[in-house]
């Protein structure tokens, strides 16, 4: 019995709806699966319905994203009760300190002569309920600005581009903690992004419980090295497909279904 515990949908910039996640998890004969959109719960009714009438146990969470310097750090928080008022709260903050992020990338776009404006890029998330930088990059290829999504991100998107804008600092703290009262456990998602694995040991001390071991982007090295981190922490090894990839459709990588009940055990 295997579980995938890191699928994206629809909600969050993903490939599939939270149902579709669903079907392709009972296809590929899955126990489980973690829906885990980026600051945003709305995905995890849908799915857990779907869920309960194909017999496929869906692990409620929530992937929350703060910025510190040159650090992106991404928590997953597993079965969260999607409607404790502290997690909400957290997702309107985060969301907001988003959105401010993005408004100012678009003026810094228009200071470099570059025909574009919020509506535009607002307009390309309505069937998400995430406004990210992959909206901005929607419309630089849209109009033809740029060739790509990866060229959008290499000339204006990415840290130390010529448009980007560090989001404001949101506390690791606070949202972790936003995770812990919501009756959730606080996982650290691809450590190897964005200089996230030099924050484990801050992460540790203020209740992370959980590491990514197993994600598509890893190599063999990858996932040895943090196994043993996991190891020294304590920290239960998770893992998923991070559906939110082409290459990385739902169940591509899981976990011994054990590990579902590991978090289980760990959840207030």
């Amino acid at each position: 019995m295997f579980a995938d515990l890191h699928v994206r949908t629809v909600k969050s910039m993903g490939r599939v709806t939270p149902v579709e996640a669903v079907l392709l998890a009972e296809q590929r004969k899955l126990k489980a699966i973690a829906i885990v959109d980026h600051d945003t719960v709305r995905g995890v009714p849908e799915a857990a319905n779907a869920g309960e009438f194909y017999g496929l146990e869906v692990v409620p969470g929530v992937e929350l994203m703060y910025e510190f310097g040159p650090r992106e750090v991404h928590i997953i928080g597993y079965f969260i009760d999607y409607h404790a008022r502290p997690l909400l709260d957290e997702i309107d903050r985060l969301q907001g300190l988003k959105i401010q992020q993005i408004e100012n990338m678009v003026k810094k776009l228009q200071k470099l002569k570059i025909d574009i404006d919020y509506e535009e890029v607002l307009e390309k998330a309505q069937k998400s309920t995430l406004i990210g930088r992959s909206n901005i990059a929607q419309v630089l290829v849209e109009k033809g600005v740029v060739k790509d999504y990866n060229a959008a991100f290499d000339k204006y998107l990415a840290q130390g581009a010529k448009a980007y804008v560090p989001k404001e600092h949101a506390a690791a703290k606070q949202t972790m903690q936003a995770i812990v009262d919501s009756g959730g456990v606080p996982a650290l998602a691809h450590p190897n992004f964005n200089q996230a694995e030099e924050m484990i040991p801050e992460l540790v001390k203020n209740g992370l419980k959980g590491l990514e071991v197993y994600h598509p982007s890893y190599t063999k090295e990858d996932t040895a090295k943090y196994e043993r981190i996991a190891k020294k922490y304590n920290l239960i090894a998770v893992g998923g497909s991070d559906s939110e990839q082409k290459k990385s459709p739902v169940g591509t990588v899981t976990v011994p279904y054990k590990t579902v009940l590991d978090l289980r055990r760990l959840r207030k």
